[in-house]
């Protein structure tokens, strides 16, 4: 039975502390029964009394309260945004989900509230490019990531370089940054000083005279090809759980799900497949896909049971990140093919993607671990 406005506004003068709880959650129960037929008037007591209620209920009351707001079209607008400005555990579900939350409650939460605030907004579904500049601007590495991992989240051209410049202090947030469809002409553009002294290198080692212009158009033509992969590569990969659930089904093998993967430069989403694969934790994979030496990339990757033409396509992806680092892919592919396969890493691997790794026979060791 629904309880009347007349009875909440005696209830509004209970003072005990668990008697307010109680009618915290009786007085959401109402208005959620009646706010059909509830006139501007009541909505208006509704707020009045909940926010008195909220000055003198504890905080697991009010989380209570925000869990029940948070996902409600028909959410009262102005307890949403007072639950926002409240403390994280309370603050986190509407500050995620709340559709009754705009721009303009967003925008002076963002910039006047705790980085635990900013990150729980960094993960709502969508986020407009006014909010994004102001995460980028204010947020810590936690919020950085979580922003740029949120494929809703739309970047302004100044908040993208701003973004940029911070990555080149982020390793982690560069991967993420690289994740991006959206972002790639950036990228590219911020890749050339590194691509200007990779080129710079290789004409000199190998004694070419290239004049001011010639070299200026090879870079820009290689900042050009590296976009337009880039690009090309994101728009064909599917996202990493999707690629997991075909696996798992039997309708993709893992080899093809590395090959999509590293044409698309995904280098955080190959450290989760891979490292799930091989029993090696993800850091220690983006570290080996990214470094100067192949050798415990290769060896990780036979742990996971990677066939030869998945593995070359990492080789691909690491050449276009070192475009003139990389060795001779060649030699390395055949050192792969002989390397044995441990036999520890036998019994997690379906019989066909063992049937297409190939190779000698698998000896007795166990997969890389992670350094301690």
């Amino acid at each position: 039975m629904a309880v009347s406005f007349t009875q909440l506004q005696m209830l509004a003068r209970e003072r005990l502390p668990e008697r307010r709880h109680a009618f915290l959650r009786a007085l959401t129960d109402a208005f959620f029964e009646t706010s059909p037929v509830m006139s501007d008037k009541e909505c208006e007591l509704f707020d009045e009394i909940v926010e008195r209620v909220l000055d003198e209920v504890e905080p697991m009351a009010r989380q209570e309260l925000a869990e029940r707001l948070a996902e409600r079209t028909d959410a009262p607008h102005r307890i949403v945004v007072r639950l926002a400005g409240d403390i994280i555990a309370v603050a986190a579900p509407v500050l995620t989900r709340s559709p009754v939350l705009v721009d303009d409650d967003l925008a002076p939460l963002a910039l006047h509230q705790s980085q635990d605030h900013l990150l729980a907004i960094s993960r709502r579904d969508q986020l407009s490019e006014r909010i994004t500049d102001i995460l980028v601007d204010r947020g810590d590495t936690l919020v950085l990531d979580a922003v740029v991992e949120n494929r809703g989240a739309r970047f302004s051209s100044p908040g993208a370089a701003v973004l940029a410049e911070k990555a080149r202090l982020h390793e982690t947030l560069w991967r993420r940054l690289a994740d991006r469809a959206d972002l790639v002409a950036l990228i590219a553009e911020r890749m050339t000083p590194a691509l200007a002294e990779s080129l710079a290198a290789e004409t000199a080692r190998r004694g070419l005279g290239l004049a001011g212009t010639q070299s200026q158009t090879l870079l820009q033509e290689m900042r050009n090809t590296l976009a337009a992969r880039l690009d090309a590569a994101a728009a064909r990969a599917r996202p990493l759980d999707e690629l997991m659930d075909q696996i798992g089904a039997g309708n993709l093998r893992m080899g093809d799900a590395v090959i999509e993967l590293a044409d698309a430069d995904r280098v955080s989403d190959l450290a989760i497949l891979i490292g799930g694969r091989a029993g090696v934790e993800c850091h220690v994979i983006v570290r080996d896909l990214l470094a100067p030496d192949e050798k415990a990339l290769m060896e990780t990757c036979r742990a996971a049971w990677l066939e030869l033409e998945s593995f070359s396509a990492l080789l691909r992806m690491r050449r276009r990140r070192r475009p003139f680092g990389a060795g001779d892919i060649a030699r390395i592919l055949r050192a792969y093919q002989a390397m044995p396969v441990p036999r520890d890493a036998v019994r997690a691997v379906p019989e066909s993607d063992r049937r297409a790794t190939g190779g000698p026979a698998p000896r007795p060791a166990g997969p890389r671990s992670a350094p301690q």
